[in-house]
């Protein structure tokens, strides 16, 4: 089964961290949280310390990143972070990353689980969860 990671950091400015897709299809256009699939043999922590320098450029150390969520579904599993930070964020992929008003979700394009994922992730508690897909 995949594994996948994706992460959701905020700053002091009350703004999520968000990377406009382009890949895969489902996703394209649509934002989401940074992250990506992991590699053979690696940890979930380390999966997403990868993707977020992948993607923006920015190493945010494995102890601060909070696993707040876990979701399983039919083609994989899902591990869900939250972090801080407030530094400067780059484009080092295609899809661009973009700081966004969490409390301004509603009006933009997201993956349609983020407007729970994001409440979840800033509530400060673990929670795990399974997906059901009803296809």
């Amino acid at each position: 089964m995949k594994t996948f990671v994706v992460g959701f950091v905020f700053n002091n400015k009350e703004e999520v961290l968000l990377i406009r897709k382009l890949k895969p299809s489902w996703q394209a256009g649509f934002l989401n949280g940074v992250g990506g699939k992991c590699e053979t043999d690696e940890d979930i922590y380390t999966a997403m310390v990868r993707e977020f320098h992948e993607e923006v450029g920015v190493i945010i150390p494995n102890g601060h990143w909070r696993l707040f969520c876990k979701t399983t579904a039919r083609d994989g599993q899902v591990a869900f972070f939250t972090a801080k930070y407030d530094g400067v964020i780059y484009q080092m992929e295609a899809e661009e990353p973009i700081w966004m008003p969490y409390i301004h979700l509603n009006r933009h394009v997201v993956i349609d689980n983020l407007r729970w994922l994001i409440p979840m992730a800033l509530a400060e508690k673990r929670v795990q969860a399974t997906v059901i897909e009803l296809n």
